[in-house]
């Protein structure tokens, strides 16, 4: 293939295949070298599909694959767009489905990664797609100059709900920065508006998205240890009193 543009209900933009080799051995079904993009974003993609006559001729079988995907540059908004409205085809609000009948792995190392306004950085990880959950192994990437890793997962209840749940290892990140820079600490942790200082993260949170892909935040559910270097903290009477005391 060499220029070829694809288009899908599924995504907002369509996929533009600069060039790459389809190869055929029994039932797999081959990608060799695919480089694509999707908008600003820039893809290389290896691997293949299986299964796939039993997949379009008979009902309820899996479509299963292996993928390697490069990137330079993802931006993940551009990807998730359609859903940035909420609403699905039928214009009612609406939460990602993932398929049941797919079990796709992909392998995927990216340069940078942006996802309303967070860079993070040398991102490598698993994503496994499964029975209708999506599933993150052994993902890693730097966010506001800190190491993260991360494993996580995502399934949906129905049409207008899904449940998340993910754990969390964060090594000595700016207190400050994080709270300028990444929404969800700065929703949950609105006290750090008046610390500064290195903190680090290891949390296992889990909870629920409503139909427009929003955190419900009264589902909300966690725990964890958050160790604390060279903490600066003002306003908080406690604190004043343990360091008179002190």
């Amino acid at each position: 293939l060499k220029d070829v543009t694809v288009s899908s209900d599924l995504f907002p933009l369509p996929f533009h295949i600069d060039n790459g080799v389809f190869r055929f051995e029994e039932d797999k079904m081959w990608f060799d070298k695919f480089d694509a993009h999707y908008g600003k974003s820039d893809l290389r993609l290896d691997g293949h599909l299986y299964n796939l006559l039993g997949y379009i001729t008979q009902k309820g079988q899996q479509l299963q694959g292996v993928f390697d995907l490069k990137s330079r540059y993802i931006l993940v908004d551009e990807l998730m767009s359609y859903t940035e409205t909420g609403f699905d085809d039928a214009g009612t609000p609406g939460v990602i489905v993932i398929p049941d009948n797919l079990g796709l792995t992909l392998n995927a190392v990216a340069e940078k990664v942006q996802y309303k306004g967070i860079d993070l950085r040398h991102f490598h990880g698993q994503l496994l797609m499964s029975n209708g959950t999506l599933q993150m192994n052994r993902t890693g990437f730097n966010i506001i100059g800190a190491p993260v890793e991360m494993n996580g997962q995502y399934s949906s209840l129905n049409k207008q709900s899904a449940v998340f749940d993910y754990h969390i290892n964060a090594k000595e990140f700016d207190i400050k920065r994080a709270y300028s820079e990444i929404q969800l600490f700065h929703d949950m942790a609105s006290s750090a508006a008046s610390a500064s200082g290195i903190v680090g993260l290891d949390y296992h949170v889990n909870g629920r998205l409503d139909e427009n892909m929003r955190i419900v935040y009264p589902s909300l559910k966690g725990e964890g240890v958050l160790s604390l270097k060279k903490i600066k903290v003002k306003g908080f009477k406690l604190f004043n009193a343990v360091s008179r005391s002190t």
